[in-house]
């Protein structure tokens, strides 16, 4: 299987680490303009439904994509992670094909409903790119939406994030008091 390694870029404007009941996440290590591409990213693992050829897929990993795999959050079994725990806890849309992938990178990027980058799957570069929406200051964690956050009221977000992902969504805007401001 061929290797996921990130698209050239001119400067790395992100790194990956820990966020305080997150996990982990992604940080802008410079200013980022909107706009701009943040990543591009080839996928580890990428299956269609019905999911049944995950672990055989996984198992075709070279060694390196195959600890970017591993390393990734199983929500399900986080003590024994499994091929399957890790692809529905870290897995991606590819666009609106059905199919699903898990990215070594990508896979990180937290979501918020009120986001400042946008990710999409890019079928003609076989990759996933991630671009901010808003400019996006040096330190602060890049973020997604998960979801249609502007379509849902924040009990209905609530309760789908937490059946859909397995988390209570605790960005700017859901720890407001009052009127729900989306």
């Amino acid at each position: 299987m061929a290797s996921s390694s990130s698209s050239s870029l001119p400067e790395p404007c992100f790194v990956v680490k820990a966020v305080e009941g997150k996990g982990r996440g992604v940080f802008a290590t410079r200013d980022i303009k909107k706009g701009e591409r943040i990543m591009s990213e080839r996928p580890l693992v990428k299956t269609s439904p019905p999911y049944q050829n995950i672990a055989s897929d996984v198992a075709k990993l070279d060694e390196e994509d195959s600890k970017k795999y591993w390393n990734l959050y199983d929500r399900f079994t986080p003590d024994k992670p499994t091929a399957r725990g890790v692809f529905e806890t870290n897995g991606l849309p590819l666009g609106d094909t059905g199919s699903g992938a898990v990215f070594a990178t990508v896979s990180y990027v937290n979501h918020a409903c009120k986001s400042n980058a946008e990710y999409h799957w890019n079928e003609n570069r076989g990759e996933k790119t991630v671009h901010a929406c808003v400019d996006v200051k040096a330190g602060e964690e890049i973020l997604v939406d998960y979801i249609k956050s502007i379509e849902m009221t924040k009990e209905e977000r609530a309760e789908y994030l937490q059946k859909k992902f397995g988390f209570v969504c605790v960005c700017d805007i859901c720890k407001l008091e009052g009127p729900d401001p989306i």
